[in-house]
């Protein structure tokens, strides 16, 4: 008999490239995981995970699988009544590697609409669209080293504003590190790209000010451009093989 261990060091560790701003960064559903066994452990799979679990967590993990085509859906019950809607396809071309799409959306649901004239709200009521669509590709450059990388279309809506981007990851799985057997590495960068600002009619206001002898025109408010949440992640796995004989 035979028993395995696996020990993970789940302190998958994160390092931020730019200072942390909690509640300040853009896309911030880019940090929303996916997968009831991966969230389970606590988000650190990073050295592990495989197949089309691995586009959240390592697009390197893609080319890590045994299926000529998977899929999944998924629905989950976030934090203040917010749904998360989740789906996903990979194919697997020998040869050549490992093709994934993604899409990922939140439902917020109405939110009631109040101005500085109406800060009790107007009776209106808005509901933000916040999406995301993700493209992945990978492949294994021999049976111990996998590369991969995401590249997710970032879109938020709410009421008459709109925000959209660009952000990538990348990502690299060493199983067999130093010629040990069971011993893996897995390297992820994520939500790499430029900074995401709200523009549209939104912003604009009338102002009652005069110049001269006319009122001014219309005004528009040029938001904040707020950075991606960009992280850089180290996770390590180790299995050890423990004989009872």
């Amino acid at each position: 008999m035979v028993i395995l261990v696996a020990l993970l060091l789940l302190v998958s560790v994160n390092g931020f490239a730019q200072e942390a701003r909690t509640g300040t960064n853009a896309a911030s559903e880019l940090l929303i995981p996916v997968g009831a066994r991966y969230i389970g452990m606590g988000g650190a799979p990073l050295a592990i995970v495989s197949g089309i679990d691995a586009l959240y967590y390592n697009p390197a993990g893609l080319a890590f699988s045994d299926k000529t085509a998977y899929g999944m859906v998924s629905q989950m019950n976030y934090i203040a009544d917010i749904d998360v809607t989740y789906a996903a396809a990979s194919v697997n071309f020998e040869g050549f590697g490992s093709l994934a799409f993604a899409i990922k959306s939140l439902n917020i649901g109405e939110i009631d609409i109040t101005t500085v004239d109406a800060p009790d709200g107007t009776g209106a009521t808005f509901s933000p669209q916040f999406m995301t669509v993700g493209l992945s590709y990978a492949k294994a450059l021999s049976d111990r080293v996998y590369v991969g990388t995401t590249a997710n279309l970032v879109s938020e809506t709410m009421d008459r504003v709109k925000a959209s981007g660009l952000a990538f990851d990348f990502g690299v799985q060493y199983r067999g590190v130093g010629q040990i057997d069971g011993l893996s590495l897995g390297l992820a960068v994520k939500n790499v790209g430029k900074s995401m600002r709200f523009s549209g009619t939104g912003l604009i206001r009338q102002t009652d000010l005069l110049v001269g002898d006319r009122a001014t025109s219309p005004t528009e408010i040029v938001a904040q451009a707020d950075a991606l949440p960009t992280s850089f992640e180290i996770g390590l796995k180790y299995t050890l093989t423990v004989d009872d004989k």
